[in-house]
């Protein structure tokens, strides 16, 4: 006999069998964490847009890997000045436009989404 707990499905005797997914606090817990998620109306896997884009290149750069993308582009921050606005802490490099290309943005895409974030932690703290 199976039965319902709040954290997953149990046996009768208390054994814990698996766990239901909660996409909701997955991406409320996401969201926590100061992720982006890069949306398409194209079906693909982060891997496929790096190849696609990868293909286009003359040369084959490491950096056009998930991994590697992902590491590249964690680069890109916000920092906090001494007004108490936030503004990325460096233009974004040739090769985070590159690996963004592959998603169809590009830097202003970035400054402009940092320019809202700004406005938007402005209105929190105030």
């Amino acid at each position: 006999m199976l039965r319902m707990k709040k954290r997953g499905i149990h046996e009768e005797d208390g054994v814990f069998l698996f766990a239901k997914e909660k996409s909701e606090v997955i991406e409320r817990e996401r969201d926590l964490c100061g992720y982006f998620v890069i949306v398409t109306s194209k079906k693909m896997s982060a891997r496929e847009a790096l190849k696609d884009e990868r293909k286009k290149l003359e040369t084959k750069p490491n950096y056009m890997t998930v991994p590697a993308s992902i590491r590249e582009l964690e680069k890109i921050e916000m920092v906090r000045g001494l007004d108490g606005r936030y503004r990325m802490d460096h233009a974004v490099t040739a090769t985070q436009k590159t690996i963004l290309s592959a998603f169809r943005m590009d830097a202003k895409t970035v400054k402009n989404r940092a320019n809202e974030i700004s406005e938007l932690l402005a209105g929190i703290e105030e």
